[in-house]
């Protein structure tokens, strides 16, 4: 049991590390993309175009993933790097 719990909190550590490390430097590229989404969808909502707006919105939340899923997968990379293995 303790080994299970000791096993737990490692992996709680590390993922706060690496999560941590996502948001430590500013990511401009995601910055400008979010930014342009957001004017892009204020104008649509002015615009009361609504299937514009939703496309906007959606455009918006795919690339956002994948870019965050990009950088998770290199910072993780460079956690695992620097732990040293037992």
């Amino acid at each position: 049991m303790l080994g299970f719990v000791i096993a737990f909190m490692a992996r709680i550590l590390a993922d706060l590390t690496v999560y941590r490390r996502l948001y430590a430097a500013p990511n401009k590229e995601l910055w400008e993309r979010g930014r342009r989404h957001q004017i892009e969808l204020v104008d649509a909502l002015e615009r009361g175009d609504g299937p514009g707006a939703r496309a906007i919105m959606l455009s918006h939340m795919e690339g956002a993933e994948t870019m965050m899923n990009a950088q998770e997968m290199r910072i993780t990379r460079e956690f695992m790097a620097e732990t040293p293995t037992s």
